[in-house]
């Protein structure tokens, strides 16, 4: 068997945050292993010195932190996972914004549900940059 990809989505929508787990649980593969968190304390939380996870699904528009701000604050948290940052477009710029800022990958927050996640290049692994 595969060894699990642990994801941690850090949003405070319900919907999402359901629309997100459904598209984890009807992967095919079944590697994706999910914890869900509603703000970004909890979130840092189970971001502990020794966490699992691989991939961190970010809103940047959480209860008890918004904007840049949100990716300010979980990136040094993140240690060697990839950030994903979930945004609407009408949050467009400030995903831009987010880029620039941190380097994490930008995802918009309806995803094609008809495209297995799997395969969704925003969700693989970034390979670590060399330098070159």
């Amino acid at each position: 068997m595969n060894e699990k990809i642990h994801v941690l989505l850090i949003e405070d929508n319900a919907v999402d945050a359901r629309l997100v787990e459904g598209m984890l649980e009807h992967d095919e593969s079944g590697i994706f292993e999910l914890k869900h968190a509603s703000t970004l304390e909890e979130g840092l939380r189970l971001l502990a010195p020794d966490c699992v996870y691989r991939v961190i699904l970010l809103d940047l528009g959480l209860p008890d932190v918004n904007g840049l701000q949100t990716l300010r604050r979980i990136m040094p948290a993140a240690e060697g996972a990839s950030v994903v940052v979930l945004t609407g477009l009408q949050d467009e710029g400030l995903g831009i914004a987010a880029l620039r800022e941190g380097r994490p990958r930008l995802h918009h927050q309806r995803p094609d549900t008809r495209r297995p996640i799997a395969k969704n290049p925003s969700l693989r692994r970034r390979a670590p940059e060399t330098g070159r």
